[in-house]
């Protein structure tokens, strides 16, 4: 079940333009995503939703820059899956609108 459920928030995530898979290795219920948001927005975002998001790895890696280490157990249902999804989508959205206006000032 962690699993499978790992493996669709992973496929969820990867989907939305911007954000990757750090690594390519097999995982089990733990992954890694590189993010176009830097980590301490995402953070931000995740706060006013909620919910607990992913543990960013630039603070100790920083070579890692905008990453976020996932982890999906059996606890989670798909609806906690999906809106973690809705948040990293609605974080890329604002982000993006932010820098275009930076662009036009």
């Amino acid at each position: 079940l962690c699993l499978q459920k790992a493996h669709y928030a992973y496929r969820q995530i990867t989907a939305i333009p911007g954000f990757k898979a750090a690594f390519n290795g097999p995982f089990f219920d733990e992954f890694v995503i590189q993010s176009p948001v830097p980590t301490a927005q995402l953070q931000q975002h995740f706060a006013r939703a909620g919910i607990i998001g992913g543990y960013p790895l630039d603070e100790a890696y920083p070579e890692l820059t905008n990453a976020m280490l996932f982890c999906v157990t059996e606890t989670r249902t798909r609806e906690d899956i999906d809106t973690l999804v809705s948040v990293l989508r609605e974080a890329s959205k604002t982000t993006q609108a932010t820098e275009k206006v930076e662009v036009k000032a």
